[in-house]
């Protein structure tokens, strides 16, 4: 996969190469977010699991290095770091969730913010 395009002389190019970051999730994944060198991955029953990419591997490999299985009540819609605050602030249909970096507690909750 991939983007092609053609330079000068008949040369193709590579703009970028595409590799799963999760091979198997037992959720849907609802909400993804780069925290440092992580990803947050947000999983329509709530969860969230937190992978980090697996060293000396030939290809890019992903490991789940932490799961919260209660993060949210319902499914995260978006979610976005504020490292200068070291928070992550997560939206889900009805409320707004604000949780420390890096334990993931749980610092406020906004509800009814529809």
């Amino acid at each position: 996969g991939g983007k092609t395009f053609k330079g000068g002389a008949s040369m193709v190019h590579s703009a970028f190469h595409i590799e799963p970051v999760l091979k198997k999730s037992a959720s849907n994944i609802t909400a993804l977010e780069v925290w440092g060198s992580k990803v947050m991955v947000a999983t329509e029953d709530g969860a969230l699991q937190i992978l980090q990419e697996q060293p000396g591997a030939h290809v890019v490999e992903f490991e789940v290095v932490d799961q919260r299985r209660q993060f949210s009540k319902k499914p995260v819609v978006q979610m976005q770091v504020a490292d200068s605050l070291g928070v992550v602030v997560s939206l889900t249909t009805d409320m707004v969730q604000i949780n420390e970096l890096p334990s993931f507690e749980m610092s406020a909750q906004l509800l009814k913010t529809r």
